[in-house]
């Protein structure tokens, strides 16, 4: 399997990895780096920081980060209550 061209991670099909192909579909910047998924529990910490730097003056800003939190945290609760059901120590 080859890399993207535009990172390190392997391409699915063509010459992109399926950020990068997403992103063409979007008509969206191929260039910039693609952001780290975060998953768990480090998911729900950068949510928190984004909300935490999220502007108090611009009320859509603010509740769209609100939000992302807020799913965050159902998602990692999910995750731990299916690690527990699975027999793990959680």
């Amino acid at each position: 399997m080859t890399a993207c061209l535009f990172c390190a991670k392997p391409a699915a099909r063509g010459p992109l990895c399926e950020a990068h192909r997403k992103r063409r579909q979007r008509a969206q910047v191929l260039s910039l780096p693609v952001r780290e998924r975060y998953q768990g529990w480090s998911r729900v910490v950068e949510c928190a920081i984004g909300l935490a730097d999220a502007s108090a003056e611009d009320d859509r800003e603010f509740e769209r980060a609100a939000d992302r939190l807020r799913k965050a945290a159902l998602a990692y609760a999910h995750e731990l209550e299916a690690t527990r059901s699975a027999g793990g120590c959680g």
